[in-house]
């Protein structure tokens, strides 16, 4: 029954990440389009129109080069997924990447795993914030420090009950989730942390919760390419 929820949720976001790279091919396809509206605009003179409308271009298509900049077709896709649900409702979302998430020392469907959780986790916990005050936030940044990966999310929360995160990463059937809601994600991301010798701590400080994730690179590395 636990593998069939399993596969039945990978499944899923498979079909997500296929929907949202449709997404992504479609702007890129797009692209000699907007420069030949952009052309026609300079040709009317009408430059005001062709600056404002090459500033909207450019900022959307920097949204996306940053998500997509160094990464995996499936990390990407969520990357970029996560940023727009959250750019709909206003969330301000901050990606600074200085390592490709892509780089992760776990396999592919891991990475998958481990990003999908932590972001959903942190999307449900914005949107109850965002509904309370209006205004909320997300950061994701990585980094890599004497052979550590380092990956940190932060992200507007709200804890009515705030004894739960005593023991947020620790229970099965703890979440920070809103609602009736099994805790399934937080024992996932706790699970592969801990199975791939890595460490994850977090705090909850002025409406702010941190999650770091530190693993180790090269005996993971060693581990995925079976040395």
């Amino acid at each position: 029954m636990k593998d069939q929820k399993n596969l039945e949720k990978l499944s899923k976001q498979m079909e997500e990440m296929d929907r949202y790279l449709l997404t992504i091919r479609s702007q890129r396809h797009d692209f000699l389009k907007h420069v030949s509206a952009i052309g026609h605009l300079m040709e009317q003179e009408s430059n005001k129109g062709a600056k404002e409308y090459l500033e909207e271009l450019v900022g959307e298509y920097e949204g996306i080069n940053s998500t997509l900049k160094g990464e995996s077709t499936p990390i990407a896709s969520i990357l970029f997924k996560y940023k727009k649900i959250l750019n709909r409702i206003g969330t301000n979302v901050t990606y600074k990447l200085d390592v490709p998430v892509s780089l992760l020392p776990l396999k592919k469907i891991n990475q998958v795993q481990l990003l999908e959780n932590l972001l959903e986790n942190a999307t449900d916990a914005i949107c109850g914030y965002h509904a309370l005050h209006s205004q909320s936030s997300l950061s994701v940044s990585t980094a890599i420090h004497s052979g550590i990966y380092i990956l940190q999310i932060e992200n507007s929360a709200f804890f009515k009950n705030r004894h739960i995160l005593d023991s947020l990463f620790e229970k099965f059937e703890i979440t920070s989730k809103h609602g009736e809601h099994q805790g399934l994600g937080t024992y996932i991301i706790s699970s592969l942390v801990k199975s791939h010798h890595g460490i994850l701590t977090y705090q909850f400080q002025n409406d702010e919760l941190k999650i770091i994730i530190k693993l180790p690179i090269i005996a993971e590395l060693n581990k995925i390419s079976g040395k």
